[in-house]
């Protein structure tokens, strides 16, 4: 969806180039960039963005790139107060906190691609695994995955998925 063709009565012409043309949708979350040009119409984004998608409890505006050992930014939240939620995708939950952990769900087609190529009686290890969006669908396809994850906040939600999902017998968690 592009947010400027739909913003432009919000936005003065001279900054609409500077509108983001598109936004994440994570669970009940939408994230997406917005230049500290359009400060003053940020609110206004948040607003036509929930008024399209009714189901979306928070929008967040990521500040900062990607960062650090935990590969997470920082956010701006701009409608609501939750940055917990529940995203699915290929018959799956994760539960994540989006403020905490990386979370990424354009991967989605790689990750069912990748795990398409499992065998059933193959072992599987899924180094920085996160919450689990690899390992949980391969641990569901293979006789035995194996999750390593360093940031305390992903492993706690990556066990939380295991057991949401019903594949912890079939997971070795690290």
């Amino acid at each position: 969806m592009n947010l400027r063709n739909h913003i432009s009565d919000k936005v003065p012409e001279h900054l609409l180039g500077d509108v983001p043309k598109r936004f994440d949708i994570i669970g009940e979350i939408a994230v997406l960039s917005i230049p500290d040009n359009l400060d003053n119409y940020k609110f206004d984004i948040a607003r036509y963005i929930t008024g399209i998608h009714r189901n979306l409890k928070t929008v967040l505006n990521k500040t900062t790139k990607v960062d650090g050992d935990k590969r997470v930014a920082n956010f701006e939240i701009l409608f609501g107060n939750d940055t917990i939620t529940i995203h699915r995708e290929y018959g799956f939950s994760y539960r994540v906190d989006v403020s905490k952990v990386f979370f990424n769900n354009r991967l989605s087609y790689e990750r069912q691609r990748v795990v398409s190529k499992i065998n059933p009686h193959e072992k599987v290890l899924v180094p920085f695994c996160g919450v689990g969006p690899f390992a949980i669908p391969a641990a569901f396809h293979s006789f035995e995955t194996v999750a390593i994850e360093k940031n305390p906040e992903a492993f706690k939600w990556l066990q939380e998925n295991a057991r949401l999902n019903k594949v912890n017998n079939n997971m070795i968690l690290v």
